[in-house]
């Protein structure tokens, strides 16, 4: 646990830096492919800061997200046994890895919708890699991120406004 706070620190450090925004975008582009910590911290701090600018933050978060989702699923297809599995086992995450396959393989599409638009409970990383090493095909992958997160961005202000509790939990 100590190790995932000094990252989270680390990750909220960049947002006191000039280098806030490109940090953003790899950050995003990196947890989507193997780094565990969400850059949503980062995001936060960036959008409170400069409110005016929070959806220009919020898209280059996605478009680094939905690039890295790209990298993880390549990893996954092309080299696992390589790159992606020593990534799994350095997280300890073979029994994550295992259900997200098995959901992806059981729900395909609606599985892959509600992980793009669910809150990350986990990591988007844990899902581009199962991703590719289930049924689901690389194209369906890439089309539902990029519905999935602009929806995501968007969940919690239009649950309000239909009067739905948004839960995170």
């Amino acid at each position: 646990m100590k190790i995932i706070k000094k990252m989270y620190d680390w990750v909220l450090h960049w947002a006191k830096t000039p280098y806030a925004v490109p940090a953003l975008f790899l950050l995003s582009f990196a947890e989507s492919s193997f780094f565990p910590v969400p850059p949503d911290v980062l995001l936060i701090a960036l959008a409170i800061s400069i409110p005016k600018k929070a959806f220009k933050y919020a898209t280059i978060c996605m478009v680094g997200s939905v690039l890295g989702g790209v990298l993880g699923y390549g990893i996954g297809l092309y080299g696992y046994e390589m790159v992606g599995k020593p990534i799994v086992e350095f997280y300890h995450g073979q029994e994550i890895m295992d259900m997200i396959k098995l959901q992806y393989d059981q729900h395909g599409f609606l599985g892959i919708l509600i992980a793009a638009i669910t809150p990350p409970s986990r990591t988007r990383s844990s899902r581009s890699l199962p991703a590719s090493l289930s049924s689901t095909s690389g194209r369906s992958l890439l089309r539902l991120s990029l519905v999935g997160a602009p929806a995501f961005l968007l969940l919690p202000d239009l649950s309000g406004s239909l009067g739905l509790p948004y839960v995170t939990s």
